[in-house]
């Protein structure tokens, strides 16, 4: 399958490329990544996935009910 290409663009982009397009210039498209670059990203992401999965397969119900627990409460904790 091949990988989509992201062609989205944030705001100051598009303002670029307008302003550019106003002055008579043109914007040179950034090169993609190397072929290289993109498999080592790859293969990091599967890499992690594999780990999140082990890890799971590793831990007890009641190990994951308490980590589970320790994230809900870090994250709804409240900042002074």
């Amino acid at each position: 399958m091949a990988e989509k290409k992201n062609t989205r663009r944030d705001f100051t982009q598009i303002a670029f490329g307008v302003f550019q397009q106003s002055i008579g210039e043109t914007v040179e498209d950034v090169p993609a990544a190397p072929p290289e670059v993109l498999a080592v990203r790859k293969a990091k992401s599967k890499a992690g996935a594999a780990g999140g999965l082990a890890r799971r397969n590793s831990l007890t119900q009641e190990e994951r009910t308490n980590l589970a627990r320790l994230a809900a409460t870090a994250r709804w904790k409240k900042t002074p």
